[in-house]
C-alpha cells in the first residue's frame, strides 16, 4: 500500500468514526426497538405492555422450535397497576414459567399454538403472582419458530 493511499484511508476512517454518532441519533427512528410506548397495542392508561416472552420446545433433549408471544396486562386499578408496574421482573418471569409449561407440557411441534390455553395459564400465574384478580392477560401476538 502506497503512503499516500494507507493515509487517505485513515482520513476516510477518522471522517466516518466521527461521523457516527450524528449519524446514529439522525438514523434512529421514532418509536424504535427500545422506545416502549411506540410497541403498546393501546394507549390505554390501564395496558401493562410484556412483549418479547419466549420459550424453547424441545423433543428428546433437543431444540425443535420457539414459541414467542406479545402480551400485555389490562389493569383498570390504579393501585393495583402501581403494584404490578413496581414488581415487573417477578410478573416475567411468572409469564415466562408459564409459557415454558405450554411450550413443553402442551405444544407439540408441527401444530398450531392454542393462545386460549396460553392466556389461560398465564392468567393463573398472574394471579397466584400478583395475589389478587384485577389483572387480565391479553395476547398481541403468538407464533412458532421452527
Amino acid at each position: 500500500m502506497t503512503r499516500f493511499t494507507h493515509l487517505a484511508s485513515l482520513a476516510l476512517a477518522a471522517a466516518l468514526l466521527a461521523a457516527a454518532p450524528a449519524y446514529a441519533a439522525a438514523a434512529k427512528p421514532k418509536g424504535g426497538v427500545g422506545d416502549e410506548a411506540a410497541r403498546r397495542i393501546t394507549m390505554a392508561e390501564s395496558y401493562v405492555p410484556q412483549f418479547g416472552l419466549s420459550s424453547t420446545v424441545s423433543v428428546d433433549y433437543v431444540r425443535a422450535g420457539m414459541v414467542m408471544v406479545d402480551a400485555g396486562l389490562d389493569v383498570p386499578d390504579a393501585a393495583l397497576r402501581a403494584k404490578i408496574e413496581k414488581a415487573r421482573p417477578r410478573i416475567r418471569d411468572a409469564l415466562r414459567t408459564a409459557l415454558a409449561e405450554y411450550s413443553n407440557t402442551h405444544y407439540r411441534p408441527g401444530g398450531a399454538p392454542d393462545p386460549d390455553t396460553i392466556a389461560r395459564m398465564m392468567q393463573f400465574a398472574i394471579d397466584r403472582e400478583v395475589g389478587q384478580k384485577g389483572a387480565k392477560v391479553l395476547l398481541a401476538n403468538v407464533m412458532v419458530q421452527k
